[in-house]
């Protein structure tokens, strides 16, 4: 065999293996249970200040009164702005968000109306991925305008004890554009 039929081969082998791999993800994260299929560890409460291996932090200030960016925070939709993303929607104390490859369930633990928002992880649709997640959503009143804070957080299956703290200066800025584009 020639060089290029051996390369076409395990391009195409490649290929396939990530067709096969895309149909099962999208198979775990259909369906009701899917955000539920995989439990994760419920954290301890200093999870987002030290226990996680991952944690970042944005901010931005938006005008309206902090009830209207409650209700954004609180009712969820506002990771909506991103394509092929659904949710986060929230029933009860239950929040589900949903994308084609991958789906998570939380659990609100912490409401103060207008203040503060915590939601802990508790099933993904991928297993060994994720050990724990969480978000935290803190709002402070500044006049005409509101500050919106949002954290989030999680520790990975394998190399939880990897300090990944020290990524989050290149993820803050997409996720500060994120949140911009997210509450308006």
């Amino acid at each position: 065999m020639s060089t290029p039929v051996l390369i076409g081969i395990v391009v195409g082998v490649l290929a396939l293996g990530g067709l096969l791999g895309a149909v099962v993800l999208f198979a775990l994260a259909s369906g009701d249970s899917g955000p539920r299929r995989f439990g994760v560890t419920m954290p301890d409460t200093d999870f987002f200040d030290k226990g996680a291996s991952f944690a970042v932090t944005a901010q931005v200030t938006v005008p309206g009164p902090v009830e209207r960016v409650w209700t954004q925070v609180s009712e969820g939709g506002y990771l909506e702005t991103i394509p092929f993303v659904s949710g986060p929607v929230r029933s009860g104390d239950q929040v589900v968000t949903r994308t084609p490859l991958f789906a998570i369930t939380e659990k609100v633990v912490h409401s103060e109306e207008g203040l503060k928002l915590v939601a802990i992880g508790t099933g993904v649709s991928v297993p060994l991925v994720i050990k724990a997640f969480g978000e935290r959503w803190e709002l402070a009143a500044d006049g005409n305008k509101v500050l919106v804070r949002w954290t989030v957080a999680f520790t990975p299956k394998w190399v939880g004890w990897f300090p990944l703290r020290w990524t989050a200066f290149a993820v803050r800025p997409f996720l500060r554009t994120l949140l911009f584009l997210a509450i308006r």
